[in-house]
Parts: C-alpha cells; structure tokens; sequence
C-alpha cells in the first residue's frame, strides 16, 4: 500500500509541476510555483516540495515524498532529486544524505557559473548550454 501511495503521489506531482510549467514565464509574477516548494533553511536558495503544504490540490496530506530544488529566481526553481523523508533532518539518513549531498554540489556549480537569483546571467546560461 506504502509503494503505491507513493507512486501516486510521484505522479501528481510531476502533473502538477508540468500543468505549472506551462504557464510560467521567468520574467513573470510569482505564481504558484512560489506556494509549493518551502524553505528548507534560511539561506534564500535551498527548497523542499512538500507535499503536506499542498493537500488542498488533491495530493495525500501526509506523504513522505520529498522533492528538493535550488531556487535560482521568481518561479524558476532547479529540481536536483528526491526522496521519501522519514526522518526530521535530512542528515539522519543515509538516502537523504546523498540527496543532500547532491543538492550542495548543484548548488556550488549554480554559484560558480553565477546564475543564482541572477535572471539574465540563467538565461545567457542557458543560451551557451
């Protein structure tokens, strides 16, 4: 039951980020983008998908699914992985350690091409690669 919890709420998410992406600009308002993904810390670029705050839009209210992504502006967010968080930290397990791990060394990348909250630097970015 677990495994197929999961797997749904796996699908209703990528759903919902697709439905969003198509209608986003990085040049526009905010959006719901902006409601979805949650700090993780208070360092301004580490995010969390969760599905708790997103019960309303037909999603289970206590998955353990967890998205992460680095938040490079107003609705434009870098998705570096997944997991299913069972623990409060993301340290206090070996899975969520290598996502964590994962997620410092995109970042470091993100900072080192100076993308990060800095929108035309993205898009020249992205125009090169």
């Amino acid at each position: 039951q677990a495994v197929k919890e999961t797997l749904t709420d796996a699908q209703k998410f990528e759903q919902k980020i697709f439905d969003l992406a198509e209608c986003v600009d990085i040049d526009s308002e905010p959006n719901e983008f902006e409601n979805i993904f949650k700090p993780l810390s208070n360092n301004g670029i580490s995010y969390e998908f969760c599905f708790k705050s997103y019960g309303q839009n037909n999603l289970r209210e206590n998955t353990w699914l967890r998205i992460y992504a680095i938040k490079l502006g107003t609705n434009v967010y870098v998705i570096t992985g997944g997991a299913i968080k069972l623990t409060e930290r993301m340290n206090q397990a070996e899975h969520t350690k290598t996502e964590l791990d994962k997620f410092k060394r995109c970042v470091n990348y993100l900072k080192s091409e100076g993308v990060i909250n800095d929108l035309d630097a993205l898009k020249d970015f992205l125009n090169e690669h």
